[in-house]
């Protein structure tokens, strides 16, 4: 005995002490949280991410929302706020731009030519003029500012903050918090601020983390104290199997932070996964040693404590190994996933389930052999005191627990075959019913509660602007200056309008095409009207093009076409022809007549008009439009277009050859490409090329986060490419909604190559054990039954399957399986002492049946702690588990034995080499 105390002492030591340096590393684990790191590298939407990022820029933002109860937002006092935030922002680190109302460009025709500066210039002093001129200008660009820097209504500005893609988790955290520092310094009285996007996804689910692991761990540890106090009713049987979850889950978690393992939402529940779980194997141990004690009458030695405490473990080691072998296989089943922290949560669940069950098998016996045997031997004698009819009773309490709870069901059902197959075709029924309604999300906002800051901070973006979910196509040629081409650009412009027509949650599409349309109508805007003079426009900041073309100071017909195209002060040979612009060659052009409907307007309107005039005016524009139902915008846009105000005419690719100077459509393209090399900003998040792009980005903004939504837009694109876009080009989606989208195939994939990996475990477990097929067969009935029942109640509860609830089959798999192995183990003692195969069925549950119970209880109401979470998907992994836990020992308890008297398979009636032995 001394050895064995000896041993049990090392064993003890040796367990305190890694506990002790595990405990020291957790507090150096990374949280981690961004999309971007969820999928594996080698995924083709990763990469193409990655590669968009270095040409178009990160698409990692912060949306900061500036809004006022006021009539409108566009006041000195705002405008200040706007641009002193815009300033200290772009000053912190990792900030790769800062887009605002008061840096954002404006493109404007002046004078024939194009001019590109700031929206609002640097000498801006808020005067009543200039607030009036700045209205003009974003309202004369709403496709670019509208819902973009500014709400429809006026009343909100967005600066959009691009933050470097390099930036760690940490360094997220830091910029959020320098960020909010900056916005509390600057309160401007009914102005409000929100924020939206990756950092503060990534700052709150930290926090919301923080929060569940430092409230949860202890409430989860005081349900499984209850529940095990409450099983055993003495301190030993309580702590115990208590001291065992508690280590596993601190070198859990320390083995994560050692290993550099990201800790994510996922990763949040896993101490209560361990806590919750991990105690079933010290629950079946302590409780068979127990068991063991209630036969001595006489005070123990050490040498018979050790021989009770050795037949204990010989009797319940099999039975604990095999239940912890397939949990395992079922937590780790996940491992197939493609998902990082799917991965990450099978690797350290299977881990922390490993060392529970260690724990339970060497740690808790090495407890039991040091401890004084005088509080033992204390209650053999008191046990040794009752009367004969005392000792009988307690020793078959068995019987009576029985049949008053499980042992009493399962004879009313037995008497109740029909009404119970009846009751199970209902509940296969509407489990099915409930399958075929399951939706497959991955937005990771969804985890946040509706109500939550992050969500409602969001919904107000989404309803006022563009929206916080995005992600972009890139359209493709094959050689530089492919998407000059007015065929492609085009095509873009038409794919633009469908998307946004078709599906109302876009709440923006901006694209390279835009600007393209932006310059055209610029350049054709006509003559320069009272009121609309260069200088109010920010003429310090723009670049006028007239020089590019004169040679001299001879400047040709204010507002003329033809003097955008004169190679000197002079006006060119031929007023129609583009010849001496786009060729060196001396043979004129083909002269072509680009008079246009809006000319006769124009000149009506020169005159004096009357009333008649005017009516018949707006009653041809509205005949042109189409007539029929019009708003008031469609019939003003008409009207504009009709008059060319501002170039509305030509607020279009330059596609149609008899409305421009020119023979053929290379010369469109050529003048497409003297239209980038004129706009003097920066269209790098646009083209790849300034000059001759290979290839153009088309920005979408969603007012949802639906994946579902993300998945049909890129289709559809998809789809129209293919029969619209000319031959040679290509379109591809990329961004993190379309990651998220990537993660939504994924998560349906992996669910079910991890569930099939996890029956397969068990079946094939089971079979090894008993020897046979047919053990694994039926084994594996229950938990299938199990898992469908849970997917059916969420899709009837409209939970949706996304990453973190992907881990409830899992889990279910996992832990059910320990009811089931219980069951037929014991089951098949019992079987091997007696053919009453109802005698053996009710011997069974009171044996075992009161372990499952317990421990069924125990784990369902450690889960539940979970629907106090602060994530809105970890309070449904609570629920589900919880329920998962009542089906799975329910059915281990009535369909299995059901299955095993009805079908009597000869594996349960013959013994097995690992249990001849057996008392």
């Amino acid at each position: 005995m001394g050895h064995s105390s000896r041993k049990s002492w090392i064993i003890i030591a040796v367990v305190i002490l890694a506990t002790g340096v595990m405990g020291y590393m957790i507090p150096k684990i990374i949280i981690d949280n961004e999309i971007k790191n969820y999928l594996p590298h080698s995924l083709p939407s990763y990469t193409l991410l990655e590669e968009a990022d270095e040409l178009y820029g990160s698409q990692i933002l912060m949306d900061i929302a500036i809004s006022t109860d006021n009539k409108t937002i566009l006041t000195p006092e705002a405008i200040t706020l706007i641009r002193e935030l815009t300033t200290e922002i772009e000053n912190l680190p990792f900030i790769d731009e800062v887009q605002s109302l008061t840096n954002v460009d404006f493109i404007d025709g002046i004078d024939g030519g194009m001019a590109v500066g700031a929206l609002i210039g640097d000498d801006f002093t808020g005067t009543d003029e200039e607030l009036k001129n700045l209205t003009e200008h974003i309202i004369d660009w709403q496709a670019m500012y509208d819902k973009v820097v500014t709400s429809k209504d006026l009343r909100g500005s967005q600066i959009i903050v691009t933050i470097n893609k390099d930036i760690t988790p940490d360094q997220m955290d830091q910029l959020y918090a320098d960020t909010l520092q900056i916005i509390d310094s600057h309160s401007v009285p009914a102005i409000n601020i929100r924020l939206a996007g990756d950092p503060v996804l990534s700052q709150k689910a930290r926090e919301y983390m923080h929060t569940d692991l430092s409230g949860l761990i202890p409430l989860v540890s005081l349900v499984v104290l209850l529940c095990l106090l409450f099983s055993f009713r003495n301190l030993e049987g309580m702590l115990l199997p208590f001291i065992t979850v508690i280590i596993s889950t601190v070198w859990t978690v320390g083995l994560m932070a050692i290993s550099g393992a990201h800790f994510t939402v996922v990763s949040s529940c896993l101490p209560v996964v361990l806590i919750a779980v991990g105690s079933a194997y010290g629950i079946h141990v302590m409780n068979h040693y127990y068991e063991e004690l209630k036969s001595e009458t006489e005070a123990l030695t050490p040498e018979r404590h050790k021989a009770l405490v050795k037949h204990s473990m010989k009797k319940v080691r099999i039975p604990v190994i095999l239940a912890g072998v397939t949990t395992i296989g079922g937590f780790f089943s996940t491992i197939t996933s493609p998902i990082l922290p799917l991965k990450t949560f099978a690797v350290f669940s299977a881990t922390g389930v490993l060392i529970a069950l260690l724990l339970s098998l060497y740690f808790i016996p090495a407890l039991i052999l040091v401890k004084p045997l005088g509080s033992v031997n204390k209650k053999i004698a008191k046990q040794k005191k009752l009367t004969p009819e005392q000792n009988y009773k307690k020793g078959n309490e068995k019987t009576g627990w029985h049949e008053n709870t499980v042992g009493k069901l399962y004879t009313y059902l037995a008497n109740r075959k029909g009404m119970v197959f009846l009751v199970f075709i209902l509940i296969m029924g509407l489990s099915f019913w409930g399958i075929i309604k399951l939706q497959v999300e991955s937005s990771i906002i969804n985890y946040f509660p509706a109500k939550s800051p992050i969500r409602t901070d969001a919904k107000f973006i989404d309803e006022n602007f563009s929206g916080t979910n995005s992600f972009s196509f890139i359209v493709k040629g094959q050689n530089p200056g492919d998407l000059t081409d007015p065929e492609i650009l085009k095509d873009m412009d038409e794919l633009s309008s469908y998307l946004s027509t078709k599906y109302a949650d876009i709440g923006k599409i901006v694209s390279f095409s835009d600007f393209i349309k932006r310059m055209n109508k610029v350049m054709h805007s006509g003559a320069t009207t009272e009121g609309d003079s260069p200088e109010d426009f920010s003429a310090d900041q723009s670049s006028s093009v007239d020089s590019f073309f004169a040679n001299d100071t001879t400047v040709a017909e204010e507002g003329s076409f033809d003097s955008f195209f004169a190679s000197d002060g002079k006006n060119a040979a031929s007023s129609d022809s583009v010849d001496s612009f786009f060729s060196s060659s001396e043979e004129p052009a083909t002269e072509i007549d680009t008079q246009t409907s809006y000319t006769d307007s124009a000149s009506q309107l020169g005159m004096t008009p009357t009333v008649e005039d005017v009516l018949d005016l707006f009653n041809r524009t509205f005949a042109e439009a189409g007539g029929g139902e019009m708003t008031v915008d469609q019939f003003l846009t008409a009207l504009e277009k009709d008059l060319n105000y501002k170039g509305a005419a030509y607020d279009e690719i330059p596609y149609d050859l008899a409305k421009y100077p020119v023979n053929d459509r290379q010369e469109l393209k050529n003048l497409i490409a003297q239209y980038l090399l004129l706009y003097s900003g920066s269209l790098d998040q646009f083209s790849d090329n300034a000059m001759q792009p290979s290839q153009a980005r088309m920005q979408i903004q969603l007012t949802t986060h639906k994946t579902k939504l993300v998945n049909d837009i890129i289709v559809d694109a998809q789809n129209y490419a293919s029969t619209h876009f000319p031959e040679g080009y290509t379109i591809q989606a990329y961004g993190i909604a379309e990651l998220e989208n990537a993660l939504t195939d994924m998560i349906t994939t992996s669910q079910m190559t991890s569930l099939l990996l996890a029956i397969l475990a068990v079946f094939l477990i089971l079979s090894f054990y008993f020897h046979s097929p047919a053990a694994g067969l039926i084994g594996a009935v229950p938990l299938s039954l199990s898992i469908l029942i849970n997917f059916g109640i969420m899709g009837l509860a409209g939970i949706n399957l996304d990453m973190v609830t992907s881990l409830i089959a899992s889990i279910a798999i996992g832990i059910g399986v320990d009811y089931t192995i219980h069951f037929m183990s014991d089951y098949h003692y019992e079987r091997l002492h007696c053919d009453d195969l109802h005698a053996v069925t009710l011997n069974t549950l009171a044996t075992t049946g009161k372990a499952i119970v317990v421990n069924a209880v125990s784990v369902g109401l450690g889960f539940l702690v979970l629907s106090l979470s602060q994530f809105v998907v970890l309070r449904y992994i609570g629920i589900l588990v919880a329920v998962v836990m009542l089906t799975s020992s329910v059915t281990a308890m009535t369909i299995l034995p059901a299955m095993l008297n009805v079908f009597k398979p000869r594996f349960i009636s013959r013994p097995v080499k690992s249990k001849r032995n057996k008392n």
